[in-house]
Order: structure tokens, then C-alpha cells, then sequence
């Protein structure tokens, strides 16, 4: 038992010190998805695993459970929850000291309640906590509950890039908090097809066909869900989401490889031939960089709001990915996948900026790139080892405004972007074709948006030929400063697309400081990739986006 619950919860083992003090309890979320409770798809679900997080929980050396019946004391080590007058010990999963797990049991009360951990002869203060009946959460290959999912196909066979699902199959997500059971959670796994829950599985934004949802066969406090993958060319990709909703409220959104070959290809930069080419090395030395423009539109009543602020930048990584430990698990080589889908992600404070918790070891391009068109150039510096970051243009739209100073550079043209040899790459150059952004034709009448009811965006002047429109939103708790955000690609050509309640639904509703909303909403077009090469690099992709921001209240 203890072999397969480590291999499906992938737990990530934190060490910490002696448990001399009072233990400290800093957060608790579901074990797969590791959602924070700030957030509307965040708390503990009945009959779920979730982990513990804090100091001198435990011992200082890891023990797991390995025989049922699961107890409710391990390592010196217990967990107790409480809601309103009923208390309830929690199954004991694994405990060290930075971190424990454990199965909550599914007669635990819902509502608002708190939480403490025992060792050592004390325990915490309480952690507040909610328990409600359903949290679903997928595991994901990088266990941080982002990029590719946990999904095994009937020969337990796990979905990677080099095995991808085809259209139509049959394949198994593998999570929990879908629900409570009945019957004695301790003494071993429960299986059962939970039927009378509300359970949608949207793959690529489309509805898949439900065969089970449940506990596993294997363990306890784990769920399985049985789908079809849809059929349909445009469902396929390295990167495509998946999101699985219990009672309409929404799990993490997590990536699937779906292909016709061995081996998954995006329209996007990547082919077969590059995966299966890293495959062989068992690494994948590549640059990444991204020409933006930003124009946020502020709510600010006056002359402020007239017209919008602009910042131009570039952003570039170059560095050497391990194939088993990065690519493998990496949250998104390139874009969306998907034409016509949403992906959604978590971060932490005030910038909704995506995170992924997988790496690899940086390359030295050299000290600086250079951004050019015509005769006009930029130098974008180094700011990290493989890292390369600057402002290339900007201007106060507004006397008096503070802000940057530069004159805009990205106009519409040809630019290239070249670099001298490094210590690692040789020199390369290439080309991306900057545009401006479309015209967002009902920007002004969107300023509150309910997150229940979805989205619409029209737009017009894309050119469909060469370039994508991405939509793109966020929304941050701002007394937890936890956030979500999402990002959706639909064809130039639409004209219009609509952001789903599935989607909107993982945002915390918008809050707002000295009456600035919370909210952020975009629209834009990106270019199609640009692929190059250079000595010292497998791959190089470069590419453009331009959008029009403004700020938005979430409801």
C-alpha cells in the first residue's frame, strides 16, 4: 500500500527540525491540487487527502504508514479537525517534520472549523480551515498540483509527451477530495462508483464520457476517474487542459499530451521529431523569447483614463532541460495547445505571473541581446544566468503621470533579434513580425464581471493569417494576496469568444484597494512561433504579443 500511494501522490519530502517547541501549522490544502484556501476551489474535502504544512510536526526522519488499518496517531505525530462541536481525528498518511498527510475522514462535519497537529506532547494553535463536501484535485508529474496531470491508461501506462493519449481512448485521472464514502476509511480502500455526483471531465473545453468516479482500487483517500478522451483533430496537443468540476466547483487545471503518433506534437513551435531528438539526448538545450506590448487602460475617472499606458518589453530564457525531470514535466513548453480552450493557473502576491516549478540549468547567450528594426536597435541585458529582461519603450500617455519615460519602439514592422556568442550558444538572429493589438470592440462595456454567468469578448483588425487572439484575466484575494488567472486562444479569425463559468469560477471574487479593482481582463494577439537555431542549442522559438489591458471586477 505504501508503495503505491507515494508513486500516485508523488509527496515531496521536506525536511525539519526536532519537535523540542510547540508545533506550527502555516497552511493545509488537498494533496493533489495544492490549492490555497483563499481561493474558491481551495479547502479540505470530506474523505480527502490533504497535507500539512508548517515546523516541528513531526520527527525529523520520514515515516509512512504501511499496513492498514490506517491510524490515527504516526510518529508521535496526530491531526485533528473541528467543526462546530464535533471533532474529528484524521487518518494518518505520513508525517516528518515540515510536512504531514492525511486522509480526512468522510463523517467529518462541513462548514468552517479549524485545525491542529499534535507532537511531542503539544499542540499547535488552530488553523482555520473549510470542510466541504466535494474539493476534487488532480496530481500532477512536477507535485506541485500544475502541468501534465497524473492520467494512466488501462495498462497503467502514465501519459506523458512520448505517451500520448489518442483520441477516443480510455484513460484514468488519478486525484482526491471528490467526496465522502461510507464505510471504514481506515481499514483500506473503498472502491465504488460514486454516480449520483454532479462530475463534468473538460478536456480541451469539451465534455468527455464519465465510465467511473470514485475511490481507487489500490488506496485509500485516492479517486479515480475513467473518461473517454473526445475524438476530434483540434482536441490534440502536448499541453491539453483538463479540468474535472464537482458540483460545478472546479479542480486545478492540469495538462494531458493527446495525439494520433507515439509521440505528441503542438501546431506551435514544437514537433514530434524535436521531442523524440531530446529523447535520445535525455536533454533539451533551447531559448525561449517573447516580444510584449501592454496597453492598460485604467478605471481612474479624469484625463488619466483617456488613454492608455504603454510598456514594450522583452523577455528571454536560455537554458538546458533535463528530459525525464524538466520537459517531461514542465507546465507548458509553448502556448495553449488547444484553439478554442482555457487554461487556468495559480500565483502568489500581487502579479499574476505564471510560475513553474520545474527548471533546468541556464546558458550563457552572451551578456546582452539586441532587438532591432531598421536602424533603430535595443540592447536587452542579461539580469540572470539564462535569464535576459528589459524595457524597451514606454511613455507617460498622461502629464505629470509617473512611469517610464522611453519612446515607444515596437511599432508595426519587421524585427530581428540577435545575439553574439556566449559561453554556451554561438550567435543567433531571428526575425518576428510585430503588430498592433486588435481592436477590443466591447471593452468599455465590460467593467463587472460575474463569474457565474462567463465572459464574451469581441474584437476586430486581427490578422488572421499570422497571429492567434489570447484572452487572458486574473483576480487576486488581496488579504491573502493568493490569485488566479486564466488564458484562452481562439482563432483571429472568431471575431469573438466566450470565457466560460468553468473557468471563472477558480477566481477569487475581486477586492479592491483605495477603489482600484482587483481584476485584471486582456485581450491580444500573439504571433505565430518563430523557430531558430544556433550552435549550442537544440531549439530556439521567438515570438510577439500585443494586448489591450484593463481593470475588471470579478463577482
Amino acid at each position: 500500500m505504501a508503495f503505491n500511494l507515494m508513486r500516485v501522490a508523488g509527496v515531496a519530502l521536506v525536511l525539519a527540525g526536532s519537535a523540542a517547541a510547540q508545533p506550527v501549522v502555516t497552511s493545509a490544502t488537498n494533496a493533489a491540487s495544492s490549492v490555497d484556501a483563499a481561493l474558491p476551489n481551495g479547502g479540505l474535502a470530506q474523505g480527502g487527502m490533504f497535507v500539512v504544512y508548517g515546523q516541528r510536526l513531526g520527527p525529523g526522519s520520514l515515516v509512512l504508514v504501511d499496513a492498514f488499518p490506517l491510524p490515527t496517531t504516526l510518529g508521535g505525530t496526530s491531526v485533528r479537525v473541528t467543526v462546530g462541536q464535533t471533532s474529528v481525528d484524521a487518518l494518518m498518511v505520513y508525517t516528518i517534520g515540515g510536512q504531514v498527510a492525511a486522509i480526512l475522514p468522510s463523517s467529518t462535519p462541513t462548514g468552517a472549523g479549524t485545525l491542529t497537529v499534535s507532537f511531542g506532547g503539544q499542540t499547535s494553535p488552530p488553523l482555520a480551515v473549510r470542510v466541504e463536501r466535494s474539493r476534487f484535485g488532480i496530481f500532477t508529474l512536477n507535485q506541485a498540483g500544475s502541468g501534465p496531470g497524473i492520467f494512466t491508461d488501462p495498462a497503467n501506462v502514465v501519459n506523458t509527451l512520448v505517451q500520448p493519449a489518442q483520441p477516443g481512448a480510455v484513460w484514468v485521472i488519478w486525484g482526491t477530495g471528490i467526496g465522502p464514502v461510507t464505510g471504514d476509511e481506515s481499514g483500506g480502500p473503498l472502491p465504488g462508483d460514486l454516480a449520483e455526483l454532479d462530475v463534468v471531465v473538460l478536456v480541451g473545453g469539451q465534455p468527455a464520457e464519465i465510465l467511473y468516479r470514485g475511490r481507487s482500487g489500490c488506496c485509500a483517500g485516492l479517486d479515480q476517474i475513467a473518461f473517454r478522451v473526445p475524438p476530434g483533430a483540434d482536441l490534440t496537443g502536448c499541453f491539453v487542459p483538463v479540468v474535472v468540476l464537482v458540483g460545478g466547483v472546479p479542480s486545478n487545471t492540469v495538462a494531458m499530451s493527446v495525439g494520433e503518433g507515439q509521440i505528441c506534437a503542438d501546431g506551435e513551435g514544437w514537433q514530434s521529431a524535436d521531442i523524440q531528438a531530446a529523447r535520445e539526448r535525455g536533454h533539451l538545450r533551447a531559448a525561449a523569447i517573447t516580444l510584449r506590448r501592454v496597453d492598460l487602460w485604467l478605471t481612474t475617472p479624469g484625463p488619466i483614463a483617456a488613454a492608455p499606458i504603454r510598456t514594450e518589453t522583452v523577455t528571454a530564457s536560455v537554458g538546458r532541460f533535463d528530459f525525464l525531470t524538466g520537459m517531461l514535466r514542465a507546465q507548458r513548453l509553448t502556448g495553449i495547445s488547444v484553439v478554442g480552450a482555457c487554461t487556468v493557473f495559480r500565483f502568489t502576491g500581487l502579479q499574476p505571473e505564471e510560475a513553474d516549478p520545474t527548471g533546468g540549468d541556464p546558458l550563457d547567450a552572451g551578456a546582452a541581446l539586441r532587438i532591432a528594426s531598421g536602424a533603430r536597435a535595443r540592447n536587452v541585458a542579461r539580469v540572470a544566468p539564462g535569464v535576459y529582461a528589459g524595457v524597451i519603450g514606454g511613455g507617460q500617455t498622461v502629464p505629470g503621470l509617473p512611469g517610464l519615460t522611453l519612446p515607444f519602439f515596437l511599432t508595426p514592422g519587421v524585427y530581428r533579434v540577435e545575439s553574439g556568442a556566449g559561453a554556451a550558444t554561438g550567435p543567433f538572429s531571428a526575425e518576428v513580425t510585430v503588430t498592433n493589438p486588435p481592436d477590443w470592440t466591447n471593452r468599455n462595456s465590460i467593467a463587472t464581471i460575474s463569474r457565474s454567468a462567463g465572459v464574451t469578448i469581441q474584437w476586430s483588425g486581427a490578422d488572421a493569417g499570422r497571429e492567434f487572439v489570447e484572452i487572458a484575466g486574473s483576480s487576486v484575494a488581496l488579504s491573502a494576496a493568493r490569485g488566479a488567472g486564466f488564458v484562452c486562444r481562439q482563432r483571429a479569425s472568431a471575431g469573438a469568444f466566450t470565457v466560460p463559468p468553468s473557468v471563472l469560477a477558480a477566481l477569487p471574487p475581486s477586492q479592491t484597494q483605495e477603489q482600484i479593482p482587483s481584476g485584471l481582463l486582456s485581450v491580444g494577439t500573439v504571433s505565430r512561433t518563430v523557430r531558430f537555431t544556433a550552435p549550442g542549442l537544440d531549439i530556439g522559438l521567438v515570438n510577439y504579443s500585443a494586448t489591450n489591458t484593463r481593470m475588471v471586477s470579478y463577482r
